[in-house]
């Protein structure tokens, strides 16, 4: 993947005083993925929330929902085996949030994915915003959202193969962007 520049702009969320220094611990932690992209997508501001400037575009939401049902056509414990053994080889810190057999986890993974691009069209961000609340409750910190990202756009990138290009990755990276930022909003 190539390298990308960001740009954070929290005052265009009305971050002010109080939140200053909350607001500069929240740029270094979002550092080291916000470099992966290639568009202004994710606001971190004082709230702690992830902000999307844009929405998917329904080119985009065509072009997630078709290369996720070539995905669907790989067994689910492949998927989660390369993308925990992704996630986990980088962030091996992560390990301890998860259990010990992950096979359950493999399956919850694609479930849950399933569940989310299958309505992009039509979601029920309530849904979503619990999934946050929930995440938050087992111990997920925002700069988590940063390392699980990166790491389900390589699990994609290497899965889709030749199906793989820039607009594909653009839609994926939106996509992504948006489902953290709904989840993050009141975790």
């Amino acid at each position: 993947m190539k390298g990308y520049n960001f740009h954070l702009k929290c005052t265009e969320f009305g971050v002010k005083g109080e939140n200053l220094n909350k607001r500069g611990e929240t740029e270094s932690r979002f550092n080291s993925f916000l470099q992966h992209f290639n568009q202004i997508n994710l606001y971190p501001c004082g709230s702690g929330a992830i902000f999307a400037k844009k929405k998917m575009t329904a080119e985009q939401i065509k072009l997630v929902k078709r290369t996720w049902k070539i995905m669907m056509g790989i067994d689910p414990i492949l998927l989660g085996e390369t993308f925990y053994g992704k996630l986990f080889n980088d962030h091996p810190e992560l390990r301890p949030y998860f259990p010990r057999d992950m096979k359950e986890q493999y399956i919850k993974l694609t479930d849950m994915l399933s569940s989310i691009i299958l309505r992009l069209d039509n979601q029920n961000l309530s849904s979503i915003i619990e999934m946050g609340k929930r995440h938050a409750g087992y111990g997920v910190k925002l700069a988590h959202y940063n390392m699980v990202g990166s790491a389900m756009i390589w699990m994609l990138s290497k899965a889709l193969g030749t199906e793989w290009n820039q607009a594909t990755e653009e839609a994926w990276v939106q996509c992504y962007t948006e489902i953290s930022a709904i989840m993050t909003s009141e975790a």
